[in-house]
């Protein structure tokens, strides 16, 4: 295995595991699960909006796996080495404020 393919399977891992884990966390309580999900929530804590299921998970599923791809295909096109990336994370400017 090339290092920007580990490098890549590094990147992607925690978006595959995030969204391998909806889909189970989603099915174990489906019997019980309204039809209409509510999800979006005003500041006032009531439903805004409503989803099906099906629209839910196609939409978890997006936005999991679409950052996830596009995350790993930077990561597998990369030609820096690591060494250089981490002294360039090191140096990151900070949020204080």
């Amino acid at each position: 295995m090339s290092r920007s393919a580990g490098r890549a399977i590094v990147v992607v891992a925690p978006f595959l595991l995030a969204w391998g884990g909806v889909p189970g966390m989603f099915a174990v309580p489906a019997d019980r699960l309204p039809s209409p999900l509510a999800t979006p929530f005003g500041a006032s804590g009531h439903a805004d909006g409503f989803t099906g299921p099906g629209a839910f998970l196609s939409v978890v599923s997006a936005l999991l796996l679409v950052p996830g791809a596009v995350a790993g295909g930077l990561a597998f096109r990369s030609r820096t080495p690591l060494g250089a990336q981490r002294a360039r994370v090191a140096v990151a400017p900070g949020g204080r404020g």
